[in-house]
């Protein structure tokens, strides 16, 4: 669907337009991606508290998703894809992956009521998930100092989600344009994760700039609706 409209639009004539966002309506529910980051800060906090509850809970959110790689966007910048690397050495930082899962089941040991739960969950998350949303994602290495654009087609009237996150070793920033370069998200702090959620007044591209502001090499995963 994503490959079809981006087809579309590039046929399409340019039409001069105010900013491609529609005025703000009632709070929708988390889709996929709103769900994948917040799993990962629910990840974050019970790795800082140990705490197998709030680890378990992310691994369930994050795996209602089911990443599936980018189509018909288009890349430019200082970033290449990201090569498949085993797990880093450490505290695992994917709430979706099998080490968190070990971690969580490992912490549930000391209580026997929370160890059974935990298994409960374990199993359940082995099992396919009916109804699964679909993501699509990039993972990419971005140099010091050097950014990624990219442009990629969301559908008007539907509500749009851009998560990025990083490996932990930079300060990534995120910077969303339409196609009249009006800004329609920036996220500028010292994380190296950020969220963009809006709705599009009408089908168009938008100019996705992640920027690597630390001053090492990092991985970063690109992940929208």
């Amino acid at each position: 669907m994503r490959a079809a409209l981006a087809l579309l639009l590039s046929a399409l004539p340019a039409a001069a337009e105010g900013p491609n966002l529609a005025p703000a309506a009632e709070a929708a529910a988390p889709g996929p991606v709103r769900q994948l980051a917040l799993a990962q800060e629910i990840h974050d906090l019970g790795l800082a508290r140990e705490d197998a509850v709030l680890l378990l809970a992310a691994a369930r959110l994050a795996r209602g998703a089911e990443l599936r790689p980018a189509t018909g966007w288009t890349h430019e910048g200082a970033g290449t894809p990201a090569p498949e690397a085993p797990a880093a050495a450490g505290l695992p930082r994917d709430p979706a992956s099998p080490e968190a899962l070990a971690l969580a089941l490992m912490m549930a040991e000391g209580s026997p009521a929370l160890a059974d739960v935990a298994a409960d969950v374990a199993a359940a998350l082995e099992r396919p998930a009916p109804g699964r949303g679909h993501v699509s994602a990039a993972a990419m290495v971005l140099p010091a100092g050097k950014a990624d654009s990219w442009r990629i087609a969301f559908n008007g009237s539907l509500p749009a989600e851009i998560a990025l996150t990083g490996d932990g070793s930079g300060n990534l920033d995120l910077t969303v344009t339409d196609e009249t370069s009006a800004e329609i998200c920036r996220e500028d702090g010292s994380r190296d994760r950020a969220f963009c959620g809006f709705t599009p007044a009408r089908n168009g591209f938008f100019t996705v700039t992640v920027t690597n502001r630390g001053g090492n090499e990092t991985r970063y995963r690109l992940v929208t609706n």
